[in-house]
């Protein structure tokens, strides 16, 4: 890390201890916050986030970076304000099941994993699928299934914003993937940090 990089990180942590001493002037604030999500939660968080700073913080910026490995450390000095993400069927329908677990399926992954919760669900019933390839991102996984005929598992949320391809539901109840906000405990009580995380709780799927 050079020199430069450590004073500007020091500098703005001082700003941050300013903030949580000093009045909070919303309309007047001043502030790009760093986001760290996969495409799928920009583009189902983004819109509204982007939004209400427009309306209520208008000299907020916010900057999403991709995902990459599950490392604290972005936290930790500064580089990111905010991780997002995953932080961690009857009879009648075994059919269906059949028919979804013969299709040459698409898995998407950031660590390239082939399994998934669903495939327990598989094996439950004495079934298994047919992984093709692995992706690291939603909308990798978007572009492949729009070009071929493969099927993939994703949240309903970001495919009911695709116009081109048919959503079908999961016939099987999977376990619930928890997700969450993440970020270092010294902007617990930075007024603008907890704007932006009260926002992101507003603008988040609750189904």
């Amino acid at each position: 890390m050079t020199t430069k990089l450590c004073v500007e990180r020091l500098v703005e942590r001082a700003r941050g201890m300013l903030r949580n001493s000093g009045e909070f002037d919303l309309a007047t604030l001043q502030r790009t916050f760093v986001l760290r999500a996969n495409d799928s939660l920009v583009s189902q968080l983004g819109p509204g986030l982007i939004a209400a700073a427009r309306a209520a913080a208008p000299g907020v910026r916010l900057r999403f970076v991709a995902e990459g490995e599950e490392d604290v450390q972005p936290l930790r000095d500064g580089r990111i304000d905010l991780d997002l993400g995953m932080i961690d069927l009857p009879d009648s329908e075994i059919v269906v099941e059949q028919r979804l677990a013969a299709q040459p399926h698409l898995v998407i992954s950031r660590r390239g994993r082939t399994e998934a919760p669903f495939d327990a669900v598989l094996a439950e019933r004495g079934l298994s699928r047919d992984v093709v390839a692995v992706v690291p991102t939603p909308t990798a996984a978007l572009n492949m299934v729009l070009a071929s005929d493969l099927v993939c598992l994703t949240t309903s949320g970001f495919a009911a914003r695709v116009t081109d391809v048919r959503p079908l539901p999961v016939p099987a109840d999977l376990p619930l993937r928890p997700m969450a906000q993440a970020w270092h405990p010294r902007f617990a009580k930075d007024p603008g940090h907890r704007w932006l995380r009260a926002r992101v709780r507003d603008a988040a799927p609750t189904g």
